[in-house]
């Protein structure tokens, strides 16, 4: 019967011990920690580890003062994730920069990084083949080498028989000649600047009128007309 008055007082004391510990505690600027343990055998309980923004509070103790919760982190929120200035290659992309570029990006004012850039990239892609005209209607071929650089043109292909606009005889009247095409091809005889026929020796002629003709001269121009009573023809 003794015994349930002598643990009501302890529970009495209990509970004077517990308000006069310290309670829980607020340390420093970070995120909100933890609540500390509770210890059973009278001594406080540590506090809380504190987050990135607040520290954590005191533990609570039956019968001394809870300790104070641990100060919470000094940085709070995530670090930049880069510095302005900082330049970093990009390996391996899954779309290679063409022409062999390199993959970079860089990190800006704002200390984040930026759209990836291809760089230094070379005057052509490999295997690469380009045409350029030579000679008389010829064609030359050069190829992109491995390192994304021209190789050297080859040597004139598909060239034609004379330059465009030259002149050659070429089996025709005196009086007239052949001239080069465009496409490096020999055209058919004209008659040369200025003539106005061709001699053929003597014997080239056309009807002026009723019974008249004229002779082409030696000269490449036509005679007068001349009546000729025996001209059928005319």
């Amino acid at each position: 019967m003794l015994k349930r008055p002598l643990l009501a007082v302890a529970l009495v004391g209990c509970v004077v011990a517990c308000s006069a510990g310290g309670g829980d505690t607020i340390a420093g600027p970070g995120g909100i920690g933890g609540s500390g343990a509770v210890s059973t055998a009278g001594v406080a309980g540590d506090g809380g580890t504190g987050a990135e923004s607040f520290g954590g509070q005191g533990g609570s103790s039956s019968g001394e003062g809870g300790g104070a919760g641990h100060a919470g982190s000094a940085m709070g929120g995530s670090s930049a994730s880069c510095s302005p200035g900082d330049v970093e290659v990009i390996p391996n992309p899954p779309i290679p920069c063409a022409s062999c570029g390199v993959l970079r990006r860089r990190c800006g004012d704002a200390g984040t990084w930026q759209v990836p850039q291809c760089e230094e990239q070379g005057e052509c892609e490999p295997d690469a083949q380009d045409s350029q005209a030579c000679g008389n209607c010829g064609t030359e071929v050069r190829t992109c080498g491995s390192d994304c650089r021209w190789q050297a043109f080859g040597s004139c292909s598909g060239e034609g028989g004379c330059a465009p606009g030259t002149t050659r005889a070429g089996g025709c009247d005196a009086c007239s000649e052949q001239v080069c095409q465009s496409d490096c091809t020999w055209g058919n005889c004209q008659l040369k600047a200025g003539n106005q026929c061709d001699w053929k020796s003597g014997m080239e002629y056309r009807c002026c009128g009723v019974d008249k003709w004229q002779y082409c001269n030696s000269s490449c121009q036509w005679n007068p007309c001349q009546s000729c009573s025996t001209c059928s023809d005319c």
